[in-house]
């Protein structure tokens, strides 16, 4: 109405959405950053009991932290070495046993054709034997025919030009149940009386195999 005015306080007021949307975009801007917040507070939070491990590393140097294992299950120094009876490897007709080279300082030698490390060592071997089986020395090679192939294990002493006597091991019982062999190549250096003197696991170098070569013909003191 024309001319007509309202008292300060009793004018019709508009509705306005503003004011509540403001206040519910801030209060959803707040409870998000809350959840990321926390989300971001349970990644960064170690696992139950990730503590005590890091702090028990930290503690510790990594050597003392590594575990022991008890020695080698192989035949021990100064005992008897396990009788075996074996056929040869190119002559199956032919049997070899341990015993039968008493009276004679012995190396037997456990090898495979597929072993890098046992190529590398025979013409060491072969070497050793050839200067020091006039006086004794006898060497006998052992093909652990089981987890080889036959004709490559012939193919291999042929290559290699070796003199000293190899045998098949078919079923491994003279490497895993008698000598426990539990790598490739394996060396047990035995005495004429049948005792153990040394058994080297793993690849030898020339040296070692000559130094080992000469105390067992010699028959003294052996020193690894």
């Amino acid at each position: 109405m024309a001319g007509m005015s309202w008292p300060e306080d009793d004018r019709p007021r508009r509705r306005s959405w503003f004011g509540p949307f403001f206040a519910l975009a801030v209060l959803s801007i707040i409870l998000l950053g809350m959840w990321n917040d926390s989300r971001l507070r349970r990644a960064l939070q170690p696992e139950p009991g990730a503590a005590a491990i890091v702090g028990a590393a930290e503690s510790f140097p990594i050597a003392d932290a590594l575990p022991t294992f008890p020695p080698l299950p192989t035949p021990k120094p100064l005992a008897t070495a396990p009788d075996f009876i074996l056929p040869d490897l190119f002559d199956e007709t032919i049997m070899r046993t341990r015993s039968e080279y008493d009276g004679r300082p012995l190396i037997l030698n456990f090898w495979a054709s597929w072993c890098g490390p046992c190529r590398a060592e025979m013409p060491a071997l072969q070497r050793a034997y050839d200067e020091y089986s006039p006086s004794g020395l006898m060497v006998l090679g052992i093909n652990e025919t089981y987890i080889d192939n036959l004709e490559a294990a012939q193919a291999f002493v042929t290559e290699l030009g070796l003199t000293f006597p190899s045998v098949r091991d078919g079923d491994g019982k003279t490497s895993d149940d008698l000598y426990r062999v539990i790598g490739l190549p394996t060396s047990v250096f035995i005495t004429p009386e049948g005792k153990v003197a040394h058994v080297q696991i793993g690849q030898m170098s020339e040296e070692q195999i000559q130094s080992y070569s000469s105390q067992l013909a010699a028959g003294g003191t052996f020193t690894p």
